[in-house]
């Protein structure tokens, strides 16, 4: 039976991104303002993702994250890291307002619960744990709905770093002729052709690109009758 990994964000649930990252970002800023400024914040939390998402090496992306951010910031980094489950404990949830389930997204991944096949949440490992979490029970989802949730407290890269998805394979002891690539990114996502993982495409709220990676493109409706029929 496939294994399918799904993507979250504008995929299962849309964030609204433009909004939510404001509201992210100056949520951060005042959650660390009694650090630095929320201006060296913010500069500090954007220049340590990018950082992330470039470097793949021994350390989790949770520790490169930190490691940037103490250099850049010049604060000890378990410091930095003693204040960052105050933010997501007691202010992220202000954030689901701002996003809404992609219905047929949520039912056709609820059915493939009740059919039986195994999920993982193949996210960008951008976020802790419990930021994906949070953003999982916004759409009626647990963590043990599925086998595996990728976090930035667990991963050694970042999409759109091959690497993230061998880890993965690896990690879960997956064939990649047994797993499906469900996301909304051209190429973030649909770049596991290039380990023979089949790819599906979802084209609401597409991320497209120049990359011309063998995949289905399906809108939502199209995937709940794909999974329907399966």
């Amino acid at each position: 039976m496939k294994t399918f990994l799904f993507d979250l964000d504008d995929t299962i649930i849309n964030l609204n991104w433009q909004v939510f990252e404001k509201e992210y970002y100056g949520g951060l800023a005042e959650a660390f303002s009694h650090l630095m400024s929320k201006e060296q914040v913010i500069r500090c939390v954007y220049l340590s993702y990018k950082y992330m998402i470039e470097v793949v090496d021994e350390r989790t992306n949770k520790e490169k994250f930190y490691d940037k951010m103490a250099e850049l910031s010049g604060i000890d980094k378990n410091i930095l890291m003693k204040e960052e489950p105050n933010y997501y404990i007691n202010h992220y949830d202000d954030l689901k307002g701002i996003t809404k389930p992609i219905d047929d997204m949520v039912k056709s991944v609820r059915l493939l619960l009740d059919k039986g096949y195994n999920l993982v949440i193949a996210s960008n490992p951008v976020f802790p744990a419990i930021a994906t979490l949070k953003r999982l029970s916004w759409i009626g989802f647990k963590e043990n709905d599925f086998l595996k949730i990728t976090s930035f407290d667990t991963e050694y890269a970042c999409k759109p770093r091959i690497e993230y998805y061998e880890y993965l394979l690896d990690e879960l002891n997956l064939k990649a002729e047994d797993c499906i690539m469900v996301g909304n990114d051209r190429k973030e996502d649909m770049m596991v052709a290039l380990l023979n993982i089949e790819g599906i495409l979802i084209t609401d709220y597409l991320i497209d690109s120049n990359d011309n990676y063998k995949c289905k493109e399906m809108t939502s409706k199209e995937f709940l009758d794909y999974v329907e029929r399966l």
